[in-house]
C-alpha cells in the first residue's frame, strides 16, 4: 500500500495570513518549511544585491525554485510537513507578469509533488499589510492570488480555502481537514 504524500502546501496571495498559520503550526510542534522568498529578498537587500523580484524576477525565481527543491529533498518521508508556498507558487508569479516560464521550471512543478490537497488563504483585507519585502498592494496581492490558485488547479491540485477567523480556528481547520 502506497504511503500518502504528507507534504502539505499552504498558499495564497501575499499578506493573506499563510505565514502566520505556518508559524502557529510550528509553535504547536508540527514540522514546517518556511517560505524562502522573503529570506532571499532580505539577503539581497542587506548585501546590496540586485536579484530581487522587482529587478530581475526571472533570476530571482530560479533561485527560489532551486531552494524549494533543496528543501523538498531534505524533508524525511512519513511525517506531515507544512510548506509556506511550494514550487508552483514561483511559476504563478511569472505567469502574473506575463513572463516566459522555462520548461525546467514547469518540469520541477510536475516532478516535486505535494499532497493533492492545497490549503489556500483567500484575500482578507482586515489582516493584510505590506512591508519592505512585501511591496504589493491589496489589489495586486489579490490578483497574484488568482494566478496562484489557477496554477495549482492546472497542475491537478485540489484547493481548499482556509476560512477567515481567529488564528487558532484557522490552524484547527487545517489539522482537522488532514
Amino acid at each position: 500500500m502506497a504511503v500518502p504524500n504528507q507534504r502539505y502546501i499552504i498558499t495564497g496571495g501575499p499578506g493573506f495570513g499563510k505565514t502566520t498559520i505556518i508559524n502557529r503550526l510550528e509553535e504547536l510542534g508540527h514540522e514546517v518549511c518556511h517560505e524562502n522568498s522573503r529570506e532571499i529578498i532580505k539577503e539581497q537587500l542587506d548585501s546590496g544585491g540586485n536579484i530581487l523580484p522587482w529587478n530581475d524576477v526571472i533570476k530571482f525565481t530560479e533561485i527560489v525554485v532551486e531552494k524549494r527543491i533543496q528543501t523538498y529533498n531534505e524533508i524525511p518521508k512519513g511525517i506531515n510537513v507544512f510548506f509556506d508556498r511550494g514550487i508552483p507558487d514561483a511559476l504563478a508569479f511569472l505567469y502574473r507578469q506575463e513572463l516566459e516560464v522555462k520548461e525546467h521550471l514547469r518540469q520541477a512543478a510536475r516532478d516535486y509533488k505535494y499532497n493533492t490537497i492545497v490549503f489556500v488563504t483567500p484575500p482578507w483585507h482586515t489582516i493584510f499589510k505590506n512591508d519592505n519585502e512585501r511591496r504589493e498592494t491589496f489589489a495586486e496581492s489579490s490578483l497574484i492570488h488568482s494566478f496562484i490558485t489557477q496554477t495549482y488547479a492546472n497542475l491537478g491540485y485540489k484547493l481548499v480555502d482556509i476560512p477567515p477567523g481567529e488564528l487558532d480556528k484557522r490552524v484547527e481547520f487545517v489539522l482537522n481537514y488532514i
